[in-house]
Protein backbone atom coordinates (compact mmCIF):
# COMPACT_ATOMS: atom_id res chain seq x y z
CA UNK A 1 0.00 0.00 0.00
CA UNK A 2 2.98 2.45 0.72
CA UNK A 3 4.48 2.00 -2.56
CA UNK A 4 1.56 2.18 -4.34
CA UNK A 5 1.09 5.39 -2.72
CA UNK A 6 4.52 6.53 -3.34
CA UNK A 7 4.15 5.98 -7.20
CA UNK A 8 1.12 7.52 -7.12
CA UNK A 9 2.72 10.77 -5.39
CA UNK A 10 5.90 10.12 -7.98
CA UNK A 11 3.52 9.81 -10.63
CA UNK A 12 1.81 13.27 -10.03
CA UNK A 13 4.94 14.78 -9.81
CA UNK A 14 5.99 13.75 -12.90
CA UNK A 15 2.64 15.42 -14.48
CA UNK A 16 2.51 18.14 -12.93
CA UNK A 17 6.42 19.08 -13.73
CA UNK A 18 6.08 17.75 -17.46
CA UNK A 19 2.88 20.22 -17.31
CA UNK A 20 5.15 22.83 -16.25
CA UNK A 21 7.79 22.28 -19.04
CA UNK A 22 5.08 22.30 -21.59
CA UNK A 23 3.78 25.57 -20.18
CA UNK A 24 6.95 27.19 -20.33
CA UNK A 25 7.65 25.97 -23.88
CA UNK A 26 4.48 27.36 -25.46
CA UNK A 27 5.31 30.03 -23.54
CA UNK A 28 8.56 30.24 -25.37
CA UNK A 29 7.23 29.75 -28.23
CA UNK A 30 4.18 32.24 -28.07
CA UNK A 31 7.51 34.88 -27.45
CA UNK A 32 9.52 33.97 -30.09
CA UNK A 33 6.91 34.01 -32.78
CA UNK A 34 6.00 37.61 -30.94
CA UNK A 35 9.79 38.22 -31.99
CA UNK A 36 10.19 36.90 -35.21
CA UNK A 37 7.03 38.86 -36.20
CA UNK A 38 8.27 42.16 -34.67
CA UNK A 39 11.58 41.19 -36.86
CA UNK A 40 9.49 40.79 -39.59
CA UNK A 41 7.93 44.20 -38.99
CA UNK A 42 10.88 45.94 -38.65
CA UNK A 43 12.93 44.22 -41.64
CA UNK A 44 9.64 44.96 -43.91
CA UNK A 45 9.88 48.78 -42.79
CA UNK A 46 13.13 48.76 -43.50
CA UNK A 47 12.56 47.56 -46.90
CA UNK A 48 9.96 50.20 -47.79
CA UNK A 49 12.60 52.58 -46.47
CA UNK A 50 14.87 51.43 -48.74
CA UNK A 51 12.42 51.50 -51.82
CA UNK A 52 11.67 54.95 -51.25
CA UNK A 53 15.27 56.37 -52.89
CA UNK A 54 16.11 59.35 -51.99
CA UNK A 55 15.88 62.03 -54.43
CA UNK A 56 18.80 63.41 -55.62
CA UNK A 57 19.01 67.15 -55.05
CA UNK A 58 20.53 67.53 -58.65
CA UNK A 59 17.49 66.81 -60.01
CA UNK A 60 14.73 70.30 -60.53
CA UNK A 61 11.61 69.60 -59.72
CA UNK A 62 9.97 71.68 -62.09
CA UNK A 63 6.40 72.89 -61.02
CA UNK A 64 3.73 71.99 -63.95
CA UNK A 65 3.60 75.21 -66.33
CA UNK A 66 1.41 78.21 -65.09
CA UNK A 67 0.85 78.65 -69.00
CA UNK A 68 0.74 76.29 -71.81
CA UNK A 69 0.16 77.55 -75.25
CA UNK A 70 -2.44 76.80 -77.25
CA UNK A 71 -0.88 76.30 -80.37
CA UNK A 72 1.85 73.40 -79.03
CA UNK A 73 5.02 73.54 -82.09
CA UNK A 74 6.31 70.09 -83.20
CA UNK A 75 9.81 71.43 -84.60
CA UNK A 76 10.65 74.35 -82.42
CA UNK A 77 10.24 74.98 -78.64
CA UNK A 78 10.13 77.89 -76.22
CA UNK A 79 10.01 77.64 -72.77
CA UNK A 80 10.59 80.27 -69.52
CA UNK A 81 11.46 79.07 -66.02
CA UNK A 82 12.05 81.00 -63.00
CA UNK A 83 15.15 79.38 -61.58
CA UNK A 84 14.44 79.55 -57.76
CA UNK A 85 10.89 78.42 -57.40
CA UNK A 86 11.74 75.75 -59.63
CA UNK A 87 8.08 76.80 -61.91
CA UNK A 88 7.72 76.78 -65.48
CA UNK A 89 5.89 79.87 -66.39
CA UNK A 90 5.25 79.60 -70.30
CA UNK A 91 5.75 76.25 -72.01
CA UNK A 92 5.98 75.11 -75.70
CA UNK A 93 6.64 71.42 -77.04
CA UNK A 94 9.17 71.48 -74.03
CA UNK A 95 10.19 67.83 -74.10
CA UNK A 96 10.86 67.00 -77.97
CA UNK A 97 14.59 66.46 -78.56
CA UNK A 98 15.37 69.00 -80.95
CA UNK A 99 19.13 70.27 -82.26
CA UNK A 100 21.55 72.13 -80.00
CA UNK A 101 24.09 73.72 -82.26
CA UNK A 102 26.31 75.70 -79.92
CA UNK A 103 24.15 75.60 -77.05
CA UNK A 104 26.03 71.72 -76.28
CA UNK A 105 28.76 74.11 -74.79
CA UNK A 106 26.46 74.92 -71.84
CA UNK A 107 27.45 71.55 -70.52
CA UNK A 108 31.08 72.35 -70.96
CA UNK A 109 30.79 75.57 -69.01
CA UNK A 110 28.73 73.99 -66.42
CA UNK A 111 31.93 70.77 -65.94
CA UNK A 112 34.29 74.11 -66.00
CA UNK A 113 32.68 75.86 -63.38
CA UNK A 114 32.10 72.78 -61.41
CA UNK A 115 35.95 71.93 -61.50
CA UNK A 116 36.87 75.25 -60.52
CA UNK A 117 34.99 75.32 -57.49
CA UNK A 118 35.83 71.63 -56.53
CA UNK A 119 39.94 73.14 -56.74
CA UNK A 120 40.58 70.73 -59.76
CA UNK A 121 41.02 73.46 -61.93
CA UNK A 122 41.75 77.53 -61.05
CA UNK A 123 41.30 80.48 -63.49
CA UNK A 124 45.18 80.73 -63.69
CA UNK A 125 45.17 77.09 -65.05
CA UNK A 126 46.77 77.20 -68.37
CA UNK A 127 46.76 74.72 -71.47
CA UNK A 128 49.53 74.39 -74.52
CA UNK A 129 47.45 73.52 -78.11
CA UNK A 130 49.95 70.59 -79.18
CA UNK A 131 50.21 70.39 -83.20
CA UNK A 132 47.65 68.16 -84.29
CA UNK A 133 45.06 69.63 -82.37
CA UNK A 134 44.34 71.62 -85.61
CA UNK A 135 43.71 68.98 -87.77
CA UNK A 136 41.14 68.04 -86.06
CA UNK A 137 39.58 71.91 -84.82
CA UNK A 138 40.23 74.17 -87.82
CA UNK A 139 37.68 74.93 -90.14
CA UNK A 140 36.02 77.78 -92.65
CA UNK A 141 32.85 79.06 -91.44
CA UNK A 142 32.59 78.26 -87.98
CA UNK A 143 33.07 80.31 -85.01
CA UNK A 144 36.62 80.37 -83.51
CA UNK A 145 38.87 82.39 -81.58
CA UNK A 146 42.40 81.53 -83.22
CA UNK A 147 44.08 79.88 -81.06
CA UNK A 148 47.53 78.94 -82.42
CA UNK A 149 49.66 75.19 -82.16
CA UNK A 150 52.01 75.37 -79.52
CA UNK A 151 50.90 78.40 -77.36
CA UNK A 152 49.63 78.83 -73.63
CA UNK A 153 46.48 80.00 -72.76
CA UNK A 154 44.90 80.03 -69.29
CA UNK A 155 41.50 78.80 -68.32
CA UNK A 156 40.15 82.75 -67.73
CA UNK A 157 41.05 83.40 -71.71
CA UNK A 158 39.29 79.95 -73.00
CA UNK A 159 36.76 80.20 -70.98
CA UNK A 160 35.80 84.03 -71.85
CA UNK A 161 36.14 83.00 -75.74
CA UNK A 162 33.30 80.33 -75.32
CA UNK A 163 31.23 82.52 -73.40
CA UNK A 164 31.26 85.03 -75.64
CA UNK A 165 32.13 84.67 -78.88
CA UNK A 166 31.39 80.49 -78.78
CA UNK A 167 34.66 79.90 -80.08
CA UNK A 168 34.88 76.09 -80.98
CA UNK A 169 38.81 75.93 -81.03
CA UNK A 170 38.73 77.59 -77.16
CA UNK A 171 36.16 74.59 -76.53
CA UNK A 172 38.02 72.27 -77.97
CA UNK A 173 40.91 73.13 -75.67
CA UNK A 174 38.98 73.52 -72.42
CA UNK A 175 37.94 69.23 -73.18
CA UNK A 176 41.25 68.74 -73.70
CA UNK A 177 41.98 70.39 -70.57
CA UNK A 178 39.20 68.73 -68.49
CA UNK A 179 39.96 65.67 -69.78
CA UNK A 180 43.66 65.74 -68.52
CA UNK A 181 42.17 67.07 -64.92
CA UNK A 182 40.19 64.18 -64.59
CA UNK A 183 42.34 61.60 -66.02
CA UNK A 184 39.74 59.94 -68.32
CA UNK A 185 41.10 58.75 -71.24
CA UNK A 186 45.24 58.69 -70.17
CA UNK A 187 46.10 56.41 -72.87
CA UNK A 188 43.75 57.64 -75.90
CA UNK A 189 44.52 59.70 -78.95
CA UNK A 190 42.38 62.72 -79.49
CA UNK A 191 39.08 60.72 -80.86
CA UNK A 192 39.25 58.16 -77.59
CA UNK A 193 39.32 61.77 -75.47
CA UNK A 194 36.88 62.76 -76.88
CA UNK A 195 34.59 59.71 -76.84
CA UNK A 196 35.62 59.26 -73.15
CA UNK A 197 34.48 63.16 -72.36
CA UNK A 198 31.00 63.11 -74.76
CA UNK A 199 30.26 60.04 -72.55
CA UNK A 200 31.25 61.89 -69.57
CA UNK A 201 28.63 64.51 -71.02
CA UNK A 202 26.28 62.10 -71.34
CA UNK A 203 26.52 61.03 -67.93
CA UNK A 204 26.62 64.07 -66.53
CA UNK A 205 22.69 64.66 -68.15
CA UNK A 206 21.63 61.63 -66.78
CA UNK A 207 22.48 62.64 -63.40
CA UNK A 208 20.59 66.17 -63.79
CA UNK A 209 17.72 64.47 -65.08
CA UNK A 210 17.86 65.55 -68.64
CA UNK A 211 16.26 62.73 -70.07
CA UNK A 212 15.85 64.10 -73.03
CA UNK A 213 19.16 64.71 -73.98
CA UNK A 214 22.24 62.70 -76.03
CA UNK A 215 25.62 64.37 -77.06
CA UNK A 216 27.29 62.93 -79.86
CA UNK A 217 30.44 65.13 -79.55
CA UNK A 218 31.48 68.35 -77.33
CA UNK A 219 30.91 71.51 -79.67
CA UNK A 220 27.58 70.87 -80.75
CA UNK A 221 28.33 71.28 -84.99
CA UNK A 222 26.48 68.94 -87.74
CA UNK A 223 29.48 65.85 -87.97
CA UNK A 224 28.36 62.93 -90.94
CA UNK A 225 24.76 63.97 -90.64
CA UNK A 226 25.03 63.33 -87.17
CA UNK A 227 24.28 66.04 -84.03
CA UNK A 228 22.86 66.95 -80.53
CA UNK A 229 19.83 66.76 -79.37
CA UNK A 230 17.83 67.85 -76.27
CA UNK A 231 14.81 69.35 -75.25
CA UNK A 232 13.97 73.21 -74.40
CA UNK A 233 13.38 71.73 -70.50
CA UNK A 234 16.27 69.57 -70.21
CA UNK A 235 18.77 72.77 -71.83
CA UNK A 236 16.75 74.71 -68.96
CA UNK A 237 17.50 72.11 -66.48
CA UNK A 238 21.56 72.70 -67.24
CA UNK A 239 21.42 76.18 -67.11
CA UNK A 240 19.28 76.82 -63.99
CA UNK A 241 21.17 74.28 -61.91
CA UNK A 242 24.75 75.87 -63.28
CA UNK A 243 23.34 79.38 -62.27
CA UNK A 244 22.43 77.96 -58.84
CA UNK A 245 25.16 76.09 -58.04
CA UNK A 246 27.86 78.49 -59.61
CA UNK A 247 26.36 82.02 -60.36
CA UNK A 248 29.96 83.44 -60.87
CA UNK A 249 29.46 82.04 -64.39
CA UNK A 250 27.71 85.35 -65.47
CA UNK A 251 29.76 87.16 -64.52
CA UNK A 252 31.87 85.61 -68.14
CA UNK A 253 28.46 84.95 -70.05
CA UNK A 254 27.49 88.67 -69.79
CA UNK A 255 30.76 89.90 -71.34
CA UNK A 256 29.50 91.85 -74.49
CA UNK A 257 33.47 91.35 -75.83
CA UNK A 258 36.61 89.55 -75.90
CA UNK A 259 39.91 90.54 -76.65
CA UNK A 260 41.63 88.13 -78.56
CA UNK A 261 45.46 87.34 -78.39
CA UNK A 262 46.01 89.78 -81.52
CA UNK A 263 44.33 92.75 -79.71
CA UNK A 264 41.31 92.48 -82.03
CA UNK A 265 37.92 92.60 -79.86
CA UNK A 266 35.71 90.48 -80.47
CA UNK A 267 31.88 90.71 -79.68
CA UNK A 268 29.40 88.56 -78.17
CA UNK A 269 27.15 86.60 -80.35
CA UNK A 270 24.60 86.75 -77.69
CA UNK A 271 22.09 90.09 -79.14
CA UNK A 272 20.14 90.23 -75.54
CA UNK A 273 22.78 92.03 -73.73
CA UNK A 274 23.69 95.65 -72.51
CA UNK A 275 24.69 97.61 -75.67
CA UNK A 276 23.36 95.27 -78.04
CA UNK A 277 20.97 95.70 -81.19
CA UNK A 278 18.05 93.47 -78.61
CA UNK A 279 19.43 94.83 -75.34
CA UNK A 280 16.78 93.77 -72.89
CA UNK A 281 16.85 94.78 -69.70
CA UNK A 282 17.85 92.00 -67.07
CA UNK A 283 19.75 89.41 -69.32
CA UNK A 284 23.28 88.29 -68.01
CA UNK A 285 24.18 86.01 -71.02
CA UNK A 286 23.87 82.80 -72.05
CA UNK A 287 24.04 81.16 -75.11
CA UNK A 288 23.60 81.01 -79.02
CA UNK A 289 23.64 78.57 -81.33
CA UNK A 290 23.32 77.91 -84.98
CA UNK A 291 23.60 74.83 -87.70
CA UNK A 292 21.56 74.60 -90.39
CA UNK A 293 20.04 70.94 -88.59
CA UNK A 294 19.62 72.89 -85.63
CA UNK A 295 18.33 76.05 -87.12
CA UNK A 296 18.65 79.38 -84.91
CA UNK A 297 18.80 79.07 -80.82
CA UNK A 298 19.56 80.65 -78.45
CA UNK A 299 19.19 80.51 -73.86
CA UNK A 300 19.09 83.32 -72.03
CA UNK A 301 19.35 84.19 -68.16
CA UNK A 302 17.19 86.66 -66.64
CA UNK A 303 17.31 88.56 -63.54
CA UNK A 304 14.46 91.00 -62.49
CA UNK A 305 13.21 92.25 -58.92
CA UNK A 306 15.57 89.71 -57.11
CA UNK A 307 14.73 86.79 -59.38
CA UNK A 308 16.07 84.65 -61.50
CA UNK A 309 15.03 83.03 -65.03
CA UNK A 310 15.54 81.16 -67.96
CA UNK A 311 14.62 81.07 -71.51
CA UNK A 312 15.20 79.25 -74.13
CA UNK A 313 14.20 78.90 -77.73
CA UNK A 314 15.16 76.46 -80.29
CA UNK A 315 14.83 76.26 -84.40
CA UNK A 316 13.38 79.75 -84.12
CA UNK A 317 13.36 80.78 -87.56
CA UNK A 318 10.48 82.74 -89.57
CA UNK A 319 11.64 81.22 -92.95
CA UNK A 320 13.05 84.60 -94.16
CA UNK A 321 17.25 83.30 -94.13
CA UNK A 322 17.82 86.24 -91.09
CA UNK A 323 18.92 83.47 -88.59
CA UNK A 324 19.67 86.17 -85.63
CA UNK A 325 16.83 88.97 -85.35
CA UNK A 326 13.70 86.96 -85.15
CA UNK A 327 14.99 83.90 -82.33
CA UNK A 328 16.27 87.66 -80.09
CA UNK A 329 12.95 89.71 -80.80
CA UNK A 330 11.30 86.88 -79.87
CA UNK A 331 13.29 86.42 -76.39
CA UNK A 332 12.71 89.83 -75.75
CA UNK A 333 8.84 89.24 -76.33
CA UNK A 334 8.70 86.17 -73.77
CA UNK A 335 11.03 87.85 -71.16
CA UNK A 336 8.53 91.01 -71.21
CA UNK A 337 5.34 89.41 -71.19
CA UNK A 338 6.34 85.86 -68.51
CA UNK A 339 8.74 87.56 -66.51
CA UNK A 340 6.52 89.61 -64.28
CA UNK A 341 6.34 88.54 -60.54
CA UNK A 342 2.04 88.51 -61.03
CA UNK A 343 2.40 86.00 -63.15
CA UNK A 344 5.57 83.55 -61.85
CA UNK A 345 3.08 82.25 -59.09
CA UNK A 346 0.05 80.99 -59.17
CA UNK A 347 -2.97 83.06 -57.56
CA UNK A 348 -3.75 82.33 -53.86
Amino acid sequence: MVIRNVLIIVATLALLVGGAFLFIGWKSDERAEKVDSAEHEEQTAEEVVQEEEPIDERVIQWKEPLHVAEQQLTESSEIVVDVDQEQIIYANNIDTPLGLASMSKTMIQYLVMKAVDEGKLSWESTYVTPPHFFDHHHAEGIAMIGLQKNKKYTLDYLFRAVAVHSGNDAAMALVYLLADTYDIAPDGDVHAIEAAFVQWMNDTAAELGMTNTHFINPHGLTVNGEYNKGSARDLATLISYTIKQHPDILNYTELATVTSEYGEVVPTTNWLLKGMPFETEGVRGYKTGFTYEAGPCVSSAVERNGNRYVTVLQNWNDGSGDFDTYKFKHTTELVETYIDPTLTTEEE
